[in-house]
């Protein structure tokens, strides 16, 4: 394997897709964990539009 291709993730920088869904990530996990686990992917998707994301 080239030294190149082993190194070449550690010089990686994430683009703006990555860490937006990333923001998005932790917003739903955040939903879900305040309401104990009972909000299911409707109810989770209201509580972000509400909030602002598209």
């Amino acid at each position: 394997m080239p030294k190149s291709t082993y190194y070449q993730p550690f010089h990686k920088k994430l683009n703006s897709y990555h860490v937006a869904n990333q923001k998005l990530l932790e917003q739903i996990k955040a939903i879900h964990n305040d309401n104990k686990g009972r909000y299911g992917a409707p109810k989770i998707h209201e509580k972000l539009k509400q909030k602002g994301f598209a």
